[in-house]
């Protein structure tokens, strides 16, 4: 519906669904950690708690992992607190932005299982890792946009003088379809597994957090506490 609408085709028009070749139930396992606190509201105390989850995950996973964020803001700070523990641990971080183009990074992600790259905008789509050099994927934070952006207040304004929601019938489908292509990152074959991290919490405590879930095509697992979150990724890998 909100295709249609971007489009201008009304309601004039067939649609299909084509089922997907992967078994995502099988091969993918979806969490949520609830234990840790608000994006928007904690701050500092969000990027140091995220820090800290992003370590013992890449541990427990034996690096092969991509975290993405949605601001260059948020991936710097995080990377700042894990840079240090993530080397002592002999693993390599890779952080978008740092001089590595998309492809050499991609390209070391393959190559080498002990590397973890931060990624912003760009790595939320058209990156194709398979097999076990990617294992894990943490979706720092709902990909909503940054506030501030021009082009996408211009058109929530017009929604909204239209009567329309601009955060319903723009905001939400927008991060919905980002969300969808970060989720899309970790299953590239048949035979690919791997575990991914929602560790944003409004994805259970608000209430659109329930179109996000119903977006992909896997279950939404929540744990309440870093123990619990390390174990099931540890079992399932």
């Amino acid at each position: 519906k909100y295709m249609s609408r971007r489009l201008g085709c009304a309601e004039r028009f067939q649609a299909l669904t084509a089922e997907s070749p992967f078994d995502y139930f099988r091969q993918s396992l979806v969490l949520s950690p609830d234990y840790l606190p608000d994006p928007v509201t904690a701050g500092e105390a969000y990027a140091e708690a995220l820090a800290k989850m992003v370590h013992e995950a890449v541990l427990t996973a034996g690096g092969r992992t991509l975290v993405l964020f949605t601001s260059y803001e948020m991936m710097n700070t995080v990377a700042a607190l894990s840079r240090q523990r993530l080397s002592q641990d002999g693993y390599t971080l890779l952080v978008q932005g740092e001089g590595l183009s998309r492809e050499a990074i991609t390209r070391r992600l393959k190559e080498d299982g002990s590397t973890v790259v931060f990624g912003a905008h760009s790595f939320w789509e058209g990156v194709d890792v398979a097999g076990e050099a990617l294992s894990c994927v943490i979706i720092a934070r709902l990909p909503f946009a940054q506030v501030g952006d021009p082009v996408v207040e211009a058109r929530s304004e017009k929604i909204d003088r239209e009567g329309g929601s601009s955060f319903r019938d723009y905001a939400l489908p927008e991060a919905v379809i980002k969300f969808r292509q970060g989720f899309g990152r970790l299953i590239r074959t048949k035979s690919d597994r791997g575990v991914v991290i929602v560790a944003d919490p409004r994805i259970v405590t608000k209430n659109y957090g329930a179109v996000f879930r119903k977006s992909i095509p896997a279950t939404v697992h929540t744990v309440s506490g870093e123990s619990e979150l390390l174990e099931r990724v540890r079992d399932f890998l």
